[in-house]
Formats: C-alpha cells, structure tokens, sequence
C-alpha cells in the first residue's frame, strides 16, 4: 500500500478489501512527509466510505488513533491526524455529525488543543473542508470566525501562502 500511495497508484487500492486498507493507510497520514501524507488521506477518506457502506464500526474505532496522535502524551505528531479525521466524516454525514465536535474542540483554546503550527494548521484545513462539503454538518459556538482568526494570529510560525486551499485529489 505504501508503494502504490508514494507511486501516486491510487487507483490500484480500490481492489484491496477496505478493513485492511484503512489499517495500512492510517499509518501513512501521520507521516511527516508530504509526498505520503497527502495522497494518503483522501485515499482514506475512500476506503472508510467503502468499510462503513459495509460496517460502520471499525470505521468509529479508526478515529481514536488520529485523535491520540494529537494528545501530547501520544509522544507522536498526528501531521496528518486532523485532515485524515475530516476526509473519514466527508464521507459519511453520520460519522461527521458524531465526531465533528471532536475536530472543532481541537481549535479551542484549551491546554489540550495542539499548539505546534502544522497542527492548528491542518485542524483548521480539515474544520475548514468539513464546512465546504457538508453543508447539513452542526456548526458550534466554537466554530465561529473569532476562533479560527484567534488562532492565526496566535501562531508562531507565518502560515505558509496557499494554506488554505483545498486540494483537488479528484483526480
């Protein structure tokens, strides 16, 4: 799976049985480099609609890792972890509705939230894409302008130019 993701072979998952598509995947959205990361999340987002078309259950169990690499205590960095979450609930309106609050709350300005720029970054992507095409999705009081542009100037870093686009992994 790898080799197909960093080969930009996306096409071939689509033969491989969902479940264990989504288990190699999820690994791969956590990468720090760009060149698997990336790919990697929409192709995600593709095998989870595939598994909860099927059971939605293992689909529910997969968030807890992204939302574990986010916690300092996981002594990893979730790179991908919030855009991987976001790219799952697109798929499915119910799985958004039950973990959208999750991916806002971690915009909230609490000593659990991310701090580490590429996080907040990604955080606000995937809260960002999960507004764009779910126009049914709860909106919170957290997710309001105020928050997001709180958190923007905040950062420690300059957000990079084009941050905030959306790729077009269509095609």
């Amino acid at each position: 799976v790898r080799d197909l993701v960093a080969a930009g072979r996306l096409d071939e998952l689509s033969g491989l049985p969902a479940a264990s598509l989504l288990r190699a995947l999820l690994p791969l959205t956590n990468r720090p480099e760009a060149e698997l990361r990336l790919p990697a999340i929409p192709a995600l987002g593709e095998a989870a609609a595939r598994q909860v078309a099927e059971d939605p259950e293992p689909v529910r169990e997969i968030f807890r890792r992204p939302i574990w690499s986010l916690n300092d205590e996981s002594g990893s960095i979730g790179w991908g972890a919030a855009q991987a979450m976001a790219e799952i609930m697109v798929k499915d309106e119910a799985l958004a509705k039950e973990f959208s609050p999750l991916l806002v709350g971690l915009l909230a300005e609490d000593p659990g939230s991310p701090d580490f720029p590429p996080l907040v970054e990604g955080a606000l992507w995937a809260v960002g894409r999960l507004a764009e095409t779910c126009p049914t999705w709860p909106r919170t009081p957290t997710a309001t302008c105020p928050a997001f542009c709180s958190l923007i100037i905040r950062s420690i870093e300059p957000w990079p130019p084009g941050s905030w686009a959306w790729p077009d992994w269509s095609s």
